[in-house]
């Protein structure tokens, strides 16, 4: 008869084998940049483990997720659909060097939705954007809302969002272009 340990052992090396080859994907911090006094600057270089999910628009509805590869579209009046949708390392590279030149963390560290005199900017319908971001072992979480106050940021923001990421790259992949059209409108 066996020892119990040699029955055992593969319960023990088939988990620890996975957390040592998942590592290198898996992220180790979790920082909500709103708890995060000092600017958050991006690497110069696209990090290996480089991964993000955003979601956005009116309910933040829309989602890009490179974690899972997939892609989920507002149909707004039909509810959601979701697709698989893997952006190339060519593509990532891309979205990786709009983001660090917008320094798209720090951007987003800095936004404020009540000028120094009170006043407020009120956009309809709003939208919500919602991030997470894996950079070098550490996945950073942000949220914001369209009424941004500074003029110059809402407009970098909703042209990266909007222009870049959502028109410039999703819509023009074939998975995208296969989804029904949303019908109906925002309030």
């Amino acid at each position: 008869m066996k020892p119990l340990y040699h029955l055992l052992l593969p319960f023990f090396i088939i988990p620890f084998t996975s957390l040592l080859l998942g590592c290198n994907t898996t992220p180790t911090v979790s920082i909500d940049i709103a708890d995060v006094e000092e600017s958050i600057s991006m690497p110069e270089e696209m990090p290996s483990d480089f991964n993000f999910l955003i979601k956005y628009g009116v309910g933040a509805l829309n989602e890009i997720n490179t974690f899972t590869d997939t892609y989920t579209k507002d149909l707004i009046e039909e509810g959601t659909i979701k697709t698989n949708l893997k952006l190339t390392n060519k593509e990532m590279q891309t979205i990786y060097q709009e983001m660090k030149n917008i320094e798209l963390l720090s951007t987003i560290q800095s936004i404020y939705y009540v000028s120094d005199k009170g006043e407020v900017v009120t956009i309809q319908p709003s939208s919500g954007y919602y991030l997470e971001m894996q950079l070098d072992g550490e996945l950073f979480k942000a949220y914001w809302m369209s009424d941004i106050y500074d003029e110059e940021i809402r407009s970098m923001l909703g042209k990266f969002v909007h222009q870049f990421l959502h028109d410039g790259i999703i819509s023009q992949k074939k998975e995208y272009i296969k989804l029904p059209e949303a019908h109906g409108g925002y309030l």
